[in-house]
């Protein structure tokens, strides 16, 4: 369900909004709570990824289409903590990125 573990390419925003066509869940009942996930300031990029995550799972089981945004912003938070870390993978010209 969550993107973060691939890379952020044209066909993974198509699964992503995909998702969300015709056999989207059905609506939940009541509202969506995600203060307990969102309020507070994120420690690090890995917590960001984390919460978003978790954020993320709790939309979509409730049949919530914002959960394809925490889809995407969880992919470019993923991907922001590797470039960060240095794990980021190499550029096409198969030196790493600075």
């Amino acid at each position: 369900m969550h993107a973060a573990s691939r890379p952020l390419t044209r066909r993974t925003l198509q699964a992503a909004a995909a998702s969300f066509g015709r056999d989207a869940p059905r609506a939940g009942s009541g509202r969506v709570d995600l203060a307990d996930l969102l309020a507070d300031p994120y420690a690090d990029p890995h917590d960001a990824e984390y919460r978003l995550a978790r954020a993320e799972r709790r939309l979509f089981a409730a049949g919530d289409r914002r959960a394809v945004f925490l889809t995407v912003y969880g992919a470019v938070t993923s991907r922001v903590r590797r470039e960060l870390t240095g794990s980021a993978s190499p550029t096409p010209s198969g030196s790493a990125r600075t």
